[in-house]
């Protein structure tokens, strides 16, 4: 039933929150996004000795988030019912920001998936606790979309060129590599996420969970309990993706990943170059470039340029006006969702055959709001951040 989608329970002022849709990942519905803002804004403006901290986690044991139910949103544009969807990304984003101008310590637990929406209710908000079950991904370029919820905001604020990987790539992120990345704010290992709940509520019961600096000395503590940190993939890669993820344009980027990859083949032969760090990353990176929608990805490019230096209000503003026009019907949406989520595994048929194709007048038309564009995807209040 919609109603068990969230659960949440309050002791001692901390606000347990579990989205529960386990058999979909969690993924969100509009019920939930609506439910979830209603709940952030009763909370907020009851005052800290109500709720003084909220927990947010998934049921199911697989996944926190991964990503919101696209299917539903693709489902009603092809009946030409758009007013749903709309609907859906507007709260979606409203409770993104929301969820980052709360002045009460916000702890997302991302112990599992957590893909699209799901990074939409947690990277804004105050704590991100990563654990070695996590994997993070923005995929949305495979399905004809582009990474929203705010993403052109904190992509942009990554180390380096990790950001535009992401974002362009849908890599993935596992477990540590959160914490390297800035994504999370600590590690811990799953085992000990029942000490972290404990420690909230003691906080809570000592009337100290409104202290966001007492929140962090608990995660740190739980961190350092766990041991020394696992060394992760990041670290090694990020030079790579620093060296081949600046360039000035898609089609700029793959041209140097090639170069690159052809290089490391030169150097050291086809025998001795198979399995390497070095080689999985240029395979990964350009098998991901070649399989995902050419529109979306430089739809997403030209939006990471644009909004390098926006606020998070300013970055959810942009991207209400790109998502209006996908579900609209425009671009590769549909049918990106269609042949990968709803036919399973058909291959999609994109607009355009590679990136070189996509004409810079169509990228630069979804960045003009649609005469019919509802007022809350593109009128939310100025961010504090």
């Amino acid at each position: 039933m919609a109603d068990d989608e969230v659960q949440y329970s309050i002791q001692a002022g901390v606000a347990t929150v579990v989205l529960n849709r386990p058999k979909a990942l969690n993924s969100l519905t509009t019920y939930m996004v609506e439910e979830l803002l209603q709940l952030l804004n009763q909370w907020s403006s009851q005052g800290p000795s109500h709720v003084s901290c909220i927990l947010v986690k998934g049921a199911g044991g697989k996944a926190y988030c991964a990503g919101g139910d696209v299917k539903y949103c693709v489902a009603e544009i092809v009946a030409g019912r758009l007013e749903g969807p709309l609907r859906f990304f507007s709260t979606e984003y409203s409770l993104n920001l929301k969820i980052s101008q709360l002045r009460i310590s916000y702890v997302a637990l991302l112990d599992g998936i957590v893909m699209g929406g799901g990074a939409g209710v947690s990277i804004h908000g105050s704590f991100r606790v990563a654990t070695e079950r996590s994997l993070f991904a923005m995929p949305e370029c495979a399905i004809g979309l582009f990474p929203d919820i705010g993403a052109s905001f904190f992509l942009n604020r990554l180390p380096g060129k990790l950001g535009m990987y992401l974002g362009l790539t849908g890599a993935r992120l596992a477990g540590v590599d959160l914490l390297h990345s800035g994504l999370a704010t600590h590690y811990i290992p799953s085992a000990l996420v029942p000490r972290l709940e404990a420690a909230l509520l003691q906080l809570g019961q000592q009337g100290q969970a409104a202290d966001m600096a007492r929140i962090n000395q608990v995660l740190m503590q739980l961190q350092a309990a766990g041991g020394p940190l696992p060394q992760g993939r990041l670290p090694a890669l990020q030079p790579l993706i620093n060296a081949h993820f600046s360039g000035s344009s898609v089609s700029a980027i793959i041209h140097s990943l090639r170069q690159g990859q052809q290089r490391l083949q030169g150097q050291q032969g086809l025998q001795g170059q198979q399995g390497s760090p070095e080689a999985a990353f240029y395979d990964e990176a350009l098998n991901a470039l070649a399989k995902g929608s050419p529109l979306s990805e430089c739809l997403t490019f030209e939006l990471l340029r644009r909004n390098a230096h926006l606020t998070l209000a300013e970055c959810l503003r942009v991207e209400g006006v790109l998502v209006s026009h996908c579900v609209a019907g425009r671009g590769d949406f549909v049918e990106g969702v269609t042949a990968t989520l709803v036919e399973r595994g058909r291959k999609p048929v994109w607009k355009y055959t590679s990136v070189e194709e996509v004409p810079a007048s169509e990228v630069e038309s979804f960045f003009v709001p649609l005469a019919s564009q509802p007022a809350g995807l593109c009128s939310s209040p100025p961010s504090r951040m």
